[in-house]
């Protein structure tokens, strides 16, 4: 009978050994998926920046100094866009369209959509001699 416990618990000791033995293959894969997952997925996010060139910024003051505006009625030429203070009409940017009868504007050429009236071009002021 001693025989036959001593052989049941060497069983027992074996099995034991055996499942402790898988359980800490089994960790050691399981750390080892991990580790190799989260560096995949990090290097994966670190070469998924963009890789496009923007465009250097241009310098504005250069470009808002261009820009002049007149008074499609007195031709009053500003800087700034706004409204004329002697006829209080919305000044016209210089190269774009406006409607000689209701003053509307904009950047293309064709008929005013408020009248129908073809539409002129704002033109620089020019010095008459």
């Amino acid at each position: 009978m001693r025989k036959i416990i001593t052989k049941l618990y060497a069983i027992r000791v074996i099995s034991v050994l055996s499942f402790s033995k898988f359980e800490i293959a089994t960790n050691n894969n399981m750390k080892t998926l991990v580790i190799a997952l989260s560096f995949g997925l990090l290097s994966m996010g670190a070469f998924a920046q963009s890789t496009t060139k923007t465009a250097p910024a241009k310098d504005t003051k250069a470009t808002t100094a261009s820009v002049s505006y007149r008074c499609p009625v007195c031709g009053a030429t500003v800087t700034k866009a706004g409204e004329c203070s002697k006829d209080k009409i919305a000044y016209v940017k210089v190269g774009d369209y406006y409607c000689p009868d209701c003053y509307m504007s904009q950047a293309k050429p064709g008929k005013c959509s408020m009248c129908g009236v073809d539409m002129k071009k704002m033109e620089t002021a020019t010095s008459k001699k």
